[in-house]
């Protein structure tokens, strides 16, 4: 899925129209496939998450299969967390990237960026490399209209911020390993106190095997997701930006209060669409802003 955002097309070259046109057959052509994965190797995680839950329940340690869960390694969604570290030990050693950082986050990455002191051109550079990789990713990164560490950098250099004044005990990396070997701790006792029942042993191992294969499997499909929506984000960005400009969109995302159809009418014709997206919108938010019922 990297290859997604070598091969990004220059939406600025692009005309609006094509951009509507880009976005929807870029959709089309192929995220239902890769949601339909996600949905499926979702679906197969809970199978062996069931088996190691029930046995840790029956031999009376229920809050060991969190533990058993927690400690498995390469999950995809820690990778952006440990990149995360090593770009805010790049800012702790550095008087020049410290002084940036302590002036406050809002408008951090245009202070990092105007900066001429050769080791803050360092950290920008190190953090374009960062947003390549794992700029798709976001508080709310399924959605097309909320933000990601692309869109808003300073969401991302505000994570880095906190790790920056961190003690290095408290590296991700660290801690990882000692979650994979509280699971391989925990795995080998539960096992050893199974030996009496060779068929739930087996059940049990295999359950954790399972669970070892199908979790950072049920994570890469979330991200390959994740990085296909950012795509069609980034387009629809472009073209938010010029509605904006026109004074058609009040809002750069107001791009996902219209349908592909709309959104080709509102650029022959701007005169109304406003209004049509304001009071969606205004549906949208009372909507996100209710609590759904505990079941």
């Amino acid at each position: 899925m990297n290859a997604l955002r070598d091969q990004r097309p220059d939406f600025r070259s692009m005309g609006d129209h094509e951009i509507v046109d880009w976005i929807e057959d870029f959709l089309n052509g192929g995220f239902r496939e890769l949601f339909a994965q996600h949905i499926f190797i979702s679906f197969l995680t809970t199978v062996p998450m069931g088996i190691v839950s029930a046995v840790c329940e029956a031999i009376g340690r229920p809050t060991d299969a969190m533990k058993i869960m927690a400690g498995l390694g390469d999950v995809e969604s820690a990778a952006p967390s440990m990149a995360m570290w090593e770009l805010g030990r790049i800012a702790a050693d550095s008087e020049e990237v410290n002084a940036v950082f302590q002036s406050g986050i809002e408008g951090l990455n245009s202070r990092l960026r105007d900066s001429d002191e050769p080791e803050v051109e360092n950290f920008v550079s190190a953090f374009d490399e960062f947003l390549w990789s794992y700029g798709s990713r976001g508080p709310n990164e399924w959605e097309i209209s909320c933000p990601t560490w692309e869109t808003t950098p300073d969401l991302a250099l505000a994570a880095i911020d906190r790790m920056r004044v961190s003690p290095s005990s408290a590296a991700p990396q660290d801690h990882q390993a000692e979650l994979a070997n509280d699971r391989q701790r925990i795995v080998a006792e539960i096992s050893e106190m199974l030996e009496a029942d060779p068929e739930a042993q087996g059940q049990f191992l295999a359950g954790a095997h399972g669970a070892s294969v199908l979790m950072p499997g049920r994570e890469r499909t979330k991200t390959n997701c994740v990085k296909f929506i950012q795509e069609a984000r980034m387009a629809a960005r472009e073209l938010g930006q010029r509605m904006v400009d026109r004074g058609v969109y009040p809002e750069i995302t107001s791009f996902a209060m219209l349908r592909f159809a709309e959104q080709h009418q509102a650029i022959d014709d701007g005169d109304g669409w406003r209004e049509v997206i304001e009071q969606r919108q205004e549906i949208f938010d009372l909507a996100a802003a209710k609590q759904e019922p505990f079941v």
